[in-house]
């Protein structure tokens, strides 16, 4: 099968953000321990497949030996999961777009077949060419760094960029046997926090 004009610009997109943030399976899951403070969270990557290493803050778009034939016949039989699939995303990038965020970012949407769950665990999403979940993802460009205007603050104020996750629900496979809804920390946005110095 051929992929489309949009599936490939897609699949560069993915690949060009990878790259220039450096973020792969092994050290997203660093960046994410260090933008939530949660120094305790110790996702193994050792014997991670190289699909998983390509993934972006643990969303992974390849996966190995993925099941998709499984899944199309479970989403057939499920259709009260419908309304998950094929969701337009609002593009952050228009957004209030008078508007300058203080933080430099980089967004982008991502049809991940796995990810980590919010009970630290790696499962199967379901995503198929037919049913497609979709999720937004906003990176701080500069984690901890200073945020864009700090120079015009008072000296007794200092500015971080911090990272902030939301938790969205996606259909994923339990046990390779049924569907089920699961929850996922998404990174959403970067903010400027300040304090005294």
């Amino acid at each position: 099968m051929h992929d489309t004009m949009k599936q490939v610009e897609h699949r560069q997109t993915w690949e060009r953000i990878s790259r220039s943030y450096g973020v792969s399976f092994e050290n997203a899951s660093e960046h994410s321990q260090r933008a939530e403070g949660r120094e305790d969270v110790n996702i193994q990557t050792r014997n991670a497949s190289p699909a998983e290493r390509r993934c972006v803050m643990g969303f992974c778009e390849e996966v190995d030996d993925y099941p998709e034939d499984t899944i199309k016949k479970l989403l057939d039989q499920h259709k009260q999961y419908e309304s998950f699939f094929n969701m337009p995303v609002a593009d952050l990038a228009t957004r209030g777009s008078e508007e300058e965020n203080s933080c430099n970012t980089s967004s982008f949407v991502t049809y991940p077949r796995s990810a980590i769950n919010v009970k630290n665990k790696r499962v199967l999403i379901a995503s198929t060419d037919q049913y497609k979940q979709r999720i937004q993802i906003e990176l701080c460009g500069d984690l901890d760094g200073p945020c864009t205007y700090s120079k015009l603050l008072p000296d007794s104020y200092e500015t971080t960029c911090k990272q902030k996750y939301t938790t969205v629900p996606l259909i994923s496979l339990d046990h390779s046997t049924k569907l089920k809804l699961d929850t996922f920390s998404v990174p959403s946005c970067c903010v400027c926090m300040f304090r005294a110095a």
